[in-house]
């Protein structure tokens, strides 16, 4: 019943003036809490590219990182309080 949070988040894109890319950035950061646990923050940063082939095709790239505290590797059982992905991807549009 007392579960609450608070988040935010900050997306950024700039895309290169006469070239088919584009660079993003992003940061998302939410604490959860509750009576009786801890509090629980979450903060993940991600960094990506896409590469525009055409008007129907996109190429992109992800990297991003998420970092939890203390409390919710104990309560997941984490052995780091860190994962990193990677992703490329093609968006296709008909």
């Amino acid at each position: 019943d007392s579960l609450e949070e608070q988040a935010f988040g900050i997306t950024l894109a700039y895309s290169i003036p006469s070239t088919a890319w584009t660079v993003k950035g992003e940061y998302i950061a939410a604490e959860t809490s509750a009576d009786g646990r801890d509090d629980r923050e979450i903060d993940r940063y991600g960094l990506g590219v896409d590469y525009k082939l055409n008007k129907q095709t996109k190429l992109y790239g992800v990297l991003a990182q998420t970092k939890i505290n203390e409390a919710l590797q104990l309560a997941y059982d984490r052995a780091e309080d860190k994962e990193t992905v990677f992703g490329l991807g093609i968006d296709l549009k008909f």
